[in-house]
């Protein structure tokens, strides 16, 4: 009778282990950003960055709920090593620093395995296929780094007009990447008169410049072309430049 019990048990506890495997929860890798991207180097995947909500659970079960998908779960398994950031990790700062994020950010960021920022979904779904379809967008713009890097190849053999220099600027923005160094560049080949268009100045603010930097000085040189540049951006634009400020001015 023991025998009987001992085995049905086991039964169960198998049926419970591979009905568990069936729904393909995603697994994620335990360790630091670094790690992550040192194992993704090494596999040749790219990196999914989970990132948690430290003030809503429902969002953090909804995300858990997406990942559940025998299908979604082999293609992240195939190009992606996948790492969880919740409130505790040891690299949150350091993520939210790097890619600009807001204090409150949840979602999903799609790397490459140097760091790059390919995409990023910033909200929680239970659909799986719209996870699927941000994957897809990630790969898109994977092609998008590689025509960054041949046009900065093409700024190291020399090219330093200001059309060209704008075009990486946008490019480098696009994918939050450092626009920094290429701005103040940018400054020293622009026009003296093209600081008198609100366009360009308008395009100078967008690139967030650290406060007191050349570009920064150059963008609020003339007060009343500054204030009329930035206030022909809307609100929600203008927060979001001052955030990236504020979080340059951190690191």
């Amino acid at each position: 009778m023991e025998q009987q019990c001992t085995t049905k048990t086991i039964l169960i506890l198998l049926f419970c282990f591979f009905f568990q495997r069936g729904f393909s929860q995603v697994e994620f890798f335990s360790g630091s950003l670094k790690e992550a991207l040192d194992k993704a180097a090494g596999e040749n995947k790219f990196l999914l960055l989970q990132i948690e909500a430290t003030d809503c659970e429902q969002c953090n079960d909804v995300a858990n709920k997406g990942f559940e998908n025998k299908e979604l779960a082999a293609k992240l398994e195939t190009s992606f090593v996948c790492l969880k950031i919740d409130g505790s990790h040891p690299s949150r700062r350091q993520i939210f620093q790097t890619y600009h994020l807001q204090p409150q950010t949840f979602g999903t960021l799609f790397l490459d395995n140097n760091g790059t920022l390919l995409h990023s979904f910033l909200k929680t779904t239970t659909f799986s296929k719209e996870l699927m379809s941000q994957i897809d967008i990630a790969f898109s713009k994977a092609g998008e780094v590689l025509q960054i890097s041949r046009l900065e190849n093409e700024y190291k053999n020399g090219n330093r007009g200001y059309g060209f220099i704008e075009m990486l600027l946008e490019k480098r923005s696009a994918l939050r990447l450092s626009t920094d160094s290429l701005l103040e560049q940018y400054i020293e080949v622009l026009p003296s008169d093209s600081l008198k268009s609100i366009r360009t100045l308008v395009f100078i603010a967008q690139m967030a410049p650290m406060l007191s930097s050349k570009a920064d000085r150059a963008l609020r040189g003339d007060r009343n072309l500054f204030n009329q540049a930035w206030y022909s951006m809307n609100l929600a634009k203008r927060v979001q430049i001052n955030n990236v400020i504020i979080y340059k001015g951190m690191e």
